[in-house]
């Protein structure tokens, strides 16, 4: 019975023994076809160093590219075709601007060569405000220009405008355009509208046109804040032999919806080619 017995212990210890063998490799032996797993082990032996390293290459790609915009602009003229690539870089220590934390360069490659750029410009600008650009006939010659935004608030935005010169054959700013708010261009007219508001109630709307090849302010149209009783002055000033003049002054009651005679007779001046007939 003794010698049973042993010899039933002896059976059972090396049954443990093995079984805990075949546990020990299925732990080491990883499915090849676990690639979830294959991933947590080599992030597993990943040295803190190279983690750090590849997070910060990361950053640096999607920085790179948040600050880099381009764009192709065909002048219109049948000959000129262009590659814009915009690229900013942000201020390195000692270098400052009001409004601004970036240099932005500008290189114009011509289409049909790219291995250097034609013309370069440089500017600066807010983060990647520049991104938000436009290719547009500003001067309404029949050329293409392109402008992008370089300066934004709550409510309005200014733009840099590059305007294509066929005696150069290179782009010029226009700093006039770069002072209209929010500006619009109506090619039929031949006229920028820009849009500035200053509160919930309160905006003034202008009308530019090119005389004698200057922009010119033709209309200004102007809604007050209201006085102390709700009251809204409304103003219209046209171009009248040269100048603007006030051709429109009243006030009306502030309604949500602008409603009333007075704002009827205020919107018709919206229409460029309306002179209080």
């Amino acid at each position: 019975m003794k010698v049973k017995r042993l010899a039933i212990v002896i059976m059972f210890l090396c049954l443990t023994l093995f079984g805990g063998c075949t546990t020990e490799q299925k732990k080491e032996g990883a499915d090849p076809n676990n690639k979830i797993e294959d991933a947590k082990k080599e992030d597993s032996n990943s040295s803190e160093s190279e983690k750090t390293e590849n997070k910060t290459d990361q950053n640096e790609l999607e920085s790179s590219e948040d600050l880099k915009e381009s764009f192709t602009i065909d002048i219109g003229d049948g000959k000129h075709s262009f590659k814009v690539v915009m690229e900013a870089r942000p201020f390195e220590a000692g270098e400052e601007a009001e409004f601004f934390d970036s240099t932005l360069n500008i290189s114009i490659y011509d289409i049909n060569d790219l291995s250097s750029p034609v013309q370069v410009i440089e500017e600066q600008t807010f983060d990647s405000l520049f991104k938000d650009y436009e290719i547009v006939d500003a001067n309404f010659d029949g050329y293409m220009d392109f402008c992008y935004v370089y300066n934004r608030g709550n409510a309005n935005y200014y733009c840099k405008f590059w305007i294509w010169d066929p005696e150069s054959k290179s782009f010029t700013e226009s700093p006039d355009l770069g002072e209209v708010s929010m500006p619009q261009f109506n090619n039929d007219l031949k006229v920028v509208k820009g849009y500035w508001r200053s509160s919930a109630a309160s905006n003034e709307t202008r009308y530019y046109k090119y005389i004698d090849g200057k922009l010119t302010c033709v209309r200004y149209l102007e809604m007050g804040d209201p006085d102390s009783e709700g009251m809204q002055t409304l103003r219209v000033e046209d171009y009248v032999d040269g100048k603007l003049v006030e051709v429109f002054r009243e006030k009306a009651l502030l309604t949500t919806d602008y409603e009333g005679e007075v704002y009827d007779r205020f919107f018709l001046w919206l229409d460029i080619n309306y002179h209080g007939e």
